[in-house]
């Protein structure tokens, strides 16, 4: 599996793992039903802590990307959720850059012709 993290950036270790699990997810390398590797083997495997790669299993669950089978470890969700949690992880990252903008002092008219120009590209 394609899973990395780069010990070396500022973003941090659980946000590195989210992203590169839910891009593997966006470009179909990880298909719906597929096991994700355990929590204490990606661990291992990318020398981080256990609790780690729990809190990101526990958010990739919450958002409905992956789903937890008891004593059989956990999956990679259905499409379509996967779709919609994409969509719902989006729009969370668009209210912070928004809230950024808004604290930085950007007016609301300049912020909207921002987005306005993004979508008519």
């Amino acid at each position: 599996m394609l899973i990395s993290i780069d010990h070396n950036s500022k973003q941090p270790i659980y946000e590195q793992l989210e992203q590169c699990i839910r891009s593997l997810v966006e470009k179909g390398q990880l298909k719906p039903q597929e096991k994700l590797p355990s929590v204490r083997g990606l661990a291992k495997q990318l020398q981080i802590n256990p609790n780690t790669v729990q809190r990101v299993y526990s958010s990739l669950e919450r958002g409905g990307v992956i789903y937890s089978l008891a004593g059989k470890g956990n999956f990679i969700a259905d499409s379509s959720l996967a779709g919609k949690a994409q969509r719902e992880s989006a729009l969370s990252f668009f209210e912070k850059a928004a809230m950024r903008l808004k604290r930085s002092g950007v007016d609301c008219e300049t912020a909207f012709s921002v987005v306005q120009k993004i979508y008519q590209e």
